[in-house]
């Protein structure tokens, strides 16, 4: 969803991932397949209903989740009463990505 493009989920696993899949699906940015016949058929279908496609696109663009852990780790160090400024500053440089 960060980048904006639609997903086959195939498989997710038990327990968080199914219920990322499944909060996928409900903002129309992901369709489940739980067997290879279901994702070959949902991949038939966008070919012929390219539109499908474009809307899942659509979709995915107004999924709000871009800096989403990075806000949520900013405002616990605030609350904490930390000094803390960014969330990478608590981290060792050598696992900082630049």
């Amino acid at each position: 969803m960060a980048i904006g493009l639609p997903m086959v989920l195939f498989k997710p696993i038990p327990g968080q991932e199914e219920i990322n899949a499944d909060y996928a699906v409900r903002a129309g940015v992901a369709v489940r397949a739980q067997h290879a016949e279901e994702a070959q058929a949902f991949l038939q279908k966008i070919m012929h209903q390219p539109h499908i496609l474009q809307d899942m696109r659509r979709a995915a663009e107004r999924v709000p989740v871009l800096g989403a852990a990075e806000n949520i780790a900013s405002r616990l160090i605030d609350l904490a009463g930390g000094t803390v400024t960014s969330p990478l500053q608590a981290f060792p440089s050598e696992l900082q990505m630049t």
